[in-house]
Formats: structure tokens, sequence, C-alpha cells
């Protein structure tokens, strides 16, 4: 800011105070970093008005598209203020994909979206024979929305909710509405919409609703217009932070700083486009819109018209060869489990999992009138550009304390206990986030957890050893000594303690190793873990050699599988789950307990469970290895034979050795 030189004579030290105080007061009003609004260093609850009553309403508020590090520009003090002074993750972890209306249910329900039915902004429903858009009637229609919604759950329990603006409360689901909800409009200015929310907070308590939620379009908006690193973002923030702060001085003036549990949130981030920012599938398949339905974008999906698995297979593969670096094409029963995308026929059979910053190029007549957007989100999770953001602020939660990030669908039985209602089933874990709580409630003790039973080597092993039908004998055992299992022996593979399980009949046996420790199930004959710990100097230097496979003395005939019985089924290979050439092995052969094989299944796009399980065990323990040393690593096989996403039942056809994944 330029200032012109005033020419005085008398009055020369006055006019020169009068200028430098005028001064300081534009810059401190125009700066870059706007003022802060004064917040109480400690929440009381004491100090809440006694006839406000309890438990004290949660209200949750959505930021959306607000990437963690927005926090760091400067532009909301306000922000960074409850940060310090509540509890703050670092990020919030978002659920697959990463989409507005995905997310924001996932968080009011507890549930991954093929569990609520929202698999995305857009989608097809195969049974209802429609397609199912952000903007489309069928956006409040209650048939399309699964799961139980907090305000229903609200509803069932004699309490009230309200809704300024979230994703399904304007559906009619399970017969119920918000006790208070609006139609979505993006135009109402966001004053009005903080003035209403006071308003509700400030009501009687018999009229008071117990959980409210608000809903902001910005810094997504113009994230998607201009970029998250563009200059024109910290304008976005600048109202963000104005809404904010005027909430929060709302809540002040009214007496209610100590009263509410706020939760500010973001349901994703968001990318920056790259300069070939968008991918055309016709390189690849030319016709791609006459023999598919294509859901384009971010979260690319493709249904053929005339499917058939060979053709699937064939599609994917040629488009992971087509674009490498950009999208890896997936098969839905391929994808990562931890990414519960598959369970719901609304899921499109082909997923195109693209690098952040790409899109699949929009062919439809109209798109050519639409410019790309230079953001975009709907990527993996698990790249930190879409990382969303979480700060907890309320005198029921700790305060001044920074937890680990965590995933959102924990929300929900967060804000229940909160509110004081039993939460719905969900995919979330209850105690999860009990550690945000200033006065957690006491977990119960589960009922289904089994400690594992040590099993050891008999005295006389080197003359009962036998051989596992169809496996050839090793004669280096003959004549071994075998001393008993102690604590020590098993503590360094187990530095966290052992690993729970549950599922099973009865409880799985430990079997030590000088390299590793297994728990193993004699009902399924499989290992259900293997716990290890590596350091540099266990990474092998050369392929180790394939041996023959061998019986565990440590257990009876009827505890074991058989080479013989691997051998029948055709879509696995008999596979070490302790990996050999790792560790330094007194007896190599140890390795090749059949105690230790697992069933890796050999269908997918290029064997994709077993090339992956290869690319762990050869790439990615030696690379983690030169970073972090000792690490330790817990593996097992996962029962999943219909690909939900959820344990199998342990009476399910096929639960055992020909089922692992």
């Amino acid at each position: 800011m330029k200032i012109t030189k005033v020419h005085v004579v008398a009055t020369g030290v006055v006019v020169v105070l009068v200028v430098i105080i005028v001064l300081v007061a534009t810059l401190s009003s125009s700066g870059s970093s706007p003022p802060t609004l004064p917040l109480p260093d400690h929440l009381d609850a004491s100090r809440c008005p006694a006839q406000y009553g309890s438990p004290r309403p949660v209200l949750i508020v959505s930021l959306d598209g607000f990437r963690p590090d927005y926090l760091h520009h400067g532009q909301t003090p306000t922000l960074e203020r409850l940060s310090k002074l509540g509890v703050h993750a670092p990020y919030l972890l978002p659920v697959y994909p990463t989409k507005t209306f995905s997310n924001h249910y996932s968080i009011v329900t507890g549930l991954y979206p093929e569990s609520h039915g929202i698999v995305d902004n857009v989608f097809y429903d195969p049974t209802f024979r429609a397609l199912f858009t952000i903007k489309s009637p069928a956006a409040r229609n209650g048939s399309w929305w699964h799961g139980e919604p907090i305000w229903n759950t609200l509803g069932r329990q004699g309490k009230k909710s309200a809704t300024f603006f979230w994703p399904g409360s304007e559906a009619d689901i399970g017969g119920r509405y918000p006790d208070h909800w609006m139609h979505y409009k993006s135009s109402v200015p966001y004053e009005e919409r903080v003035s209403k929310v006071l308003e509700w907070l400030s009501l009687p308590p018999k009229e008071r609703p117990s959980w409210v939620s608000l809903y902001f379009e910005e810094p997504d908006k113009q994230g998607h217009s201009t970029g998250p690193l563009s200059p024109e973002i910290d304008k976005a923030l600048k109202k963000v932070e104005k809404t904010v702060r005027g909430l929060m001085r709302g809540l002040a003036e009214r007496e209610l700083l100590h009263c509410v549990n706020l939760l500010f949130v973001s349901d994703h981030g968001m990318a920056q486009s790259r300069t070939d920012v968008e991918i055309d599938l016709a390189v690849s398949v030319p016709n791609i819109s006459q023999v598919a339905d294509v859901i384009f974008g971010a979260s690319a999906k493709i249904m053929l018209k005339n499917p058939s698995h060979e053709a699937e297979v064939d599609l994917v593969r040629r488009l992971s060869n087509d674009f490498p670096g950009k999208l890896r094409a997936f098969l839905k029963t391929d994808l990562p489990k931890r990414l519960h995308y598959v369970n719901d026929p609304r899921i499109s059979p082909i997923v195109l999992d693209q690098q952040p910053g790409y899109r699949v190029k929009d062919v439809r007549p109209d798109s050519k009138k639409r410019d790309p957007p230079q953001g975009s989100h709907g990527y993996d999770y698990i790249h930190p550009g879409m990382d969303a953001f979480f700060i907890g602020y309320g005198a029921d939660f700790v305060q001044s304390k920074t937890v680990e990030a965590f995933q959102n669908i924990e929300l929900y039985n967060l804000m229940c206990l909160l509110a004081n209602v039993e939460p719905a089933p969900n995919n979330g874990t209850w105690g999860a986030l009990h550690h945000l709580l200033a006065d957690p409630p006491s977990l119960p003790p589960s009922t289904q957890l089994v400690d594992p039973v040590l099993a050891d080597y008999p005295e006389n092993a080197s003359n009962t050893f036998q051989l596992a039908e169809g496996c050839e004998a090793s004669p280096r055992w003959r004549g071994r000594t075998y001393e008993p299992t102690t604590v020590d022996d098993i503590s360094e593979h187990l530095p966290w303690g052992l690993p729970t399980t549950s599922g099973t009949v009865s409880a799985p046996l430990l079997l030590r190793h000088d390299t590793h420790v297994t728990g193993y199930s004699p009902e399924l004959r499989t290992p259900l873990w293997t716990s290890f710990t590596l350091h540099k100097k266990h990474v092998p230097l050369t392929a180790p050699v394939t041996r023959p496979w061998l019986a565990d003395p440590r257990l009876l005939p009827a505890q074991m599988a058989t080479c013989r019985e691997y051998e029948t089924y055709t879509n696995i290979t008999m596979t070490p789950l302790f990996p050999p050439g790792y560790g330094s092995v007194t007896v190599p052969e140890e390795v090749y307990f059949i105690s230790n094989a697992v069933g890796i299944t050999n269908h997918g796009e290029g064997n994709g469970v077993a090339r992956r399980w290869r690319h762990l065990i050869e790439a990615l323990l030696p690379s983690w290895l030169t970073l972090h040393e000792p690490l330790n690593v817990v593996v097992g096989p996962v029962f999943d034979d219909n690909s939900d996403g959820l344990l199998d039942p342990f009476n399910a056809t096929g639960y055992g050795i020909h089922s692992s994944r």
C-alpha cells in the first residue's frame, strides 16, 4: 500500500501520528489474515445456562471440499483457533468414491456406499432401470436411500433433528424426514443459513433439536472452477472464515459456546487437474458409446451393453495397457477390499481407478459445451489430495488435542453417543472414537474373542513326523531336537500382542518358529494370521529355493490340509504365508510346513491376487525396510467368497483352504 508524503509545519507530529494510526487500522482490517474471534481457552459444561438442559445438542458443519492444508493458508483463523482449542485430526479419510453425496450420507449413517446405496453422485440402478443424479427426482425418492440416517435414529427414539441442507434430508427415507429441513437451493446466503441454525439451537428444550446439520458449498465450488492451488481459492476461504466466525459469534452472544458440541468436517478434498486432464476412452475403444454405458469423470465406471466375463476382462486389460500412469481398470470384484466397493448392483462391473488430476472425457453430445474443471475429486481416498478435515469443539470433547486420522464412517456412532441415542447397525466400530471424548463411557468386554492355545512340538517329534498326503518327505527332520516354547520366543514377532480372532468354533493354535509366529485354525486347517519382525539384513538377496511341503508334527492329521487336497482345486495355488527367504531360518524346510500354506486364488485379471501378493513380498517389503527398521508385519487370508467385504460365516459353503483370498 503506497502512502503519499504529508507536508506540515507546526502540526506535523500530530498529522503524522494520525496517518500512522489510520494506516495500522487499515492494514489490520484489509490484510491477508482476518481478525481472530475471541474464544474461551477452556470449555466448561457448568457454564452453560441451567435452563438450557442436556444432553448438549450436536451441530455438524460441512464445508464441502475443504482440504486439511487449507487451514494453513492464513485465511481461516477461527478454524485454526478451533483446531487448537478442540480435538483435531490431521486429516479425515473419506469413503470411496470421494464424492459429495456418497460421503455425506456415509457420515450420517456410518455405512459404506455399497451398504447405503448412494454409490456415487451419478449411477444406474438395474432394478429401477433408472439413473440417479444429484439433481434428478431420484435424489428426493427415499427408495433409493438405504440404511438409517441419524435423523431417523433420533426420530425413532423420540428426539428431534434439523438440517439446513444435507444429502438425503429431502428424501422420505423409511417414512421419515428430519423435524426441520430445507429444499436445497445454493443461492441461499450463508448468513441466512447460520441465522436459522442459531434459531433452532435457541429453542426451548422440548422443541430444540438434539442434532443439527449445516452445509456450505465452499470451498468445493471454487476448487472445481480454478483448482485447489489457485490464488482464487483464498477468496473462498475468506468466505468460509466470515461464515464460521459469524456462527461462533452467534453462539457466544447467546451464551451457547459451552452448550453445543460442534463438528466441523468436509466430505473430501480436491485435486488439481493436469494439463492433459482428459482421458479419451475412444482412443482404446473407438465405439465405446455404442458398446457400453459409461459414467464419465474422476470416478468413471463402465457397464457393457452385452456383458460377458470374457469381454469385461478383455476391456479391463486393454484400458489398463492403453493408459499407463493415468488409470488402472478393475473388475469391481478385484478392487482392494479396503474400498468396500463391490457389494451393490448399482456399482458398474468395471471401475476405472484414475490418478488424481485425470478425468475420463465426457463424450455425450452436450459435453463439448463445458470446459473440464480445474479441480476434481472422486479418486481413491488413499491419495492425500482427497483428504477431508475434522475438528471437534465442545464441552464433551477433549480439548487441545490432536488425534490420529480416522474414516468418516466412525462419526455416526460418535454423534449418536453425543446425542444419547442407540445407533442403528452400521459399518463403524463402537468405541473407535471414544478417545475424542472428555468422559467416554466404558466399553463392555467382548464375548467373541478367543485366545490361541500354544502348540509345542512333541518330545518324539523326530519319530512321529508324518508325511502330508501327496507331499514329499524331508530327511533333515530326522533326529532334530525341539525345545519348549517360551514367552520370549514369541514376543519379538508379536510386539503389539496377539492378534484377536473371532468367528471360529474353537481357539486357534499358536505355532512358534524362529522367523515368525502363526495363529492356526484346526477347523479350517489353515493359518489365520502370521506375524513376523524384519530387519534390513533379512531381505533376501536371491530368489528363495522352492521346497516340498511337509506335515507339521505339532498338528494331528485331521487338523492339516494335504497337498493332494490342494491339487483338487484348480482355482488356487499353495502359497507360503510367511515368505521364504526372509529371516535366518535354522531349517529352511520349516517355511514349507503345511501349517504355513494358504490357498491364493488364481482367477482375476492378470491373476490379480497372486500378482499383488508377489508385489508385496518382492517389492514393497524391501522398499519399506529401507525406510523403517525394524518392521513388524501381520498377514493372513481373507474369507470373502461372495466379495461383499464382510467375513463369511464359519459354516458357509467353501469356507476354508479353497476359499481364502
